[in-house]
């Protein structure tokens, strides 16, 4: 899991995850970078790259409620 400053939350995948999650297009995959920033994936040599240079790729899962019970 990632979540970012403004309190969204990623499900991280590997890359063999991904390929597979692709591959079947069961969900969208993002690009997660370092500077939180995203980038959604549009083709499966994308992926590869984005390990390679030592970024994560995740699935959105949403925000955070501050809510108080």
């Amino acid at each position: 899991m990632k979540i970012t400053q403004d309190n969204f939350i990623w499900k991280l995948v590997t890359q063999e995850q991904a390929e597979f999650i692709f591959s079947l297009e069961l969900f969208p995959l993002y690009a997660l970078y370092g500077d939180e920033s995203e980038s959604l994936i549009e083709t499966f040599d994308e992926i590869k790259t984005i390990f390679e240079n030592g970024d994560s790729v995740g699935i959105e899962v949403g925000f955070i409620k501050n809510e108080k019970l």
